[in-house]
């Protein structure tokens, strides 16, 4: 199923999707850094964090409703204007003529000439980066997290602003009244795709297949994958994630050593914002010894959290 690394790239195109046909996308732009800011966190009446869009937010926002012009076929269902990119659930309810990226290029186009002419720009520097980053979303059932994730994303940067650490350190997350403590990048636990990983004897070869296919999924398509990670087949999907430039959640049966920091390529990671370790406080079986292999209770127990987590029962 899974074989050799590529080189990851947050601009790449998923090369065996048509993107001329029928389909939903979460869609990420990026501003150019000689662009203005597009938006500032603010607070709405009800205390939510939320932006305000600047001038140049404004210009953003403006083409955004207009995208039927550029083709009918093509819907804005939610988006965010951010201070540094823009998040967009765009559906494409029929076939189209072009790529879809054709018509994101135009969008683009569109927006950085309504800043020129209402900033009457003599220099007419790029407004956006080259390029974007879509997500394509298949079940239906992600839409709800799809777009929680966008409505979501200003506190979620206030949290960042106010706490870098949470990226590389140590923090608190409680679960059913244990303490757990994390390393790495927290907010992949409000991810809206994150697969459980686990090879089940239980499974039929049918189900296991669409398992397989589920992570693969993930792997290309920016998901996230959790598991303890047990089984050596198990490892080896995690590996194969983490080289083809995939988001991994590692859940330990230990707490972290006094000074513990992942080692290798997993620290690496860790500042990459592509991982994150949970490990309790206290040990899940205080009477195993720690160098024992897993218990059966405690594997399940951590099976079973792998699976709250892709569901969004666990989050910041």
């Amino acid at each position: 199923m899974i074989k050799s690394p590529v080189k990851h790239s947050h601009y790449r195109r998923c090369l065996n999707h048509n993107y001329r046909g029928p389909g939903v996308y979460f869609i990420t732009i990026n501003k150019a850094e000689t662009t203005p800011p597009l938006a500032y966190l603010d607070k709405s009446t009800t205390g939510r964090t939320v932006t305000r869009s600047t001038r140049a937010g404004d210009c953003v926002s403006a083409e955004l409703k207009r995208i039927g012009e550029i083709n009918p076929a093509i819907q804005i269902w939610s988006y965010v204007i951010m201070p540094d990119h823009i998040h967009v659930l765009l559906n494409v309810n029929s076939w189209i003529t072009k790529p879809l990226g054709h018509y994101i290029g135009l969008l683009k186009g569109n927006i950085s000439r309504l800043f020129w002419t209402v900033n009457d720009s003599i220099n007419r520097e790029s407004f956006f980066v080259k390029g974007f980053n879509d997500r394509i979303i298949l079940e239906s059932d992600n839409l709800a997290n799809v777009k929680r994730y966008i409505a979501d994303n200003p506190r979620r940067l206030l949290l960042k602003q106010r706490n870098p650490e949470l990226f590389t350190t140590v923090s608190g997350l409680i679960i059913d009244d244990r303490q757990f403590q994390t390393i790495g990048n927290i907010f992949l636990l409000d991810d809206f795709d994150i697969q459980p990983v686990r090879i089940s004897s239980k499974y039929s070869p049918e189900q296991l297949q669409d398992w397989k296919r589920r992570w693969w999924r993930a792997i290309l398509n920016g998901g996230v994958l959790v598991s303890p990670w047990i089984h050596p087949d198990e490892k080896h999907i995690r590996d194969v994630a983490i080289e083809r430039g995939g988001r991994v959640i590692i859940l330990q049966e230990q707490p972290f050593g006094e000074r513990f920091k992942p080692a290798g390529s997993l620290f690496d990671l860790c500042l990459e914002g592509r991982l994150l370790i949970i490990a309790p406080v206290n040990p899940i079986n205080p009477d195993k010894s720690p160098s024992a292999k897993i218990d059966r209770p405690t594997a399940l127990y951590l099976n079973d959290l792998a699976v709250r987590i892709s569901k969004g029962e666990i989050q910041l």
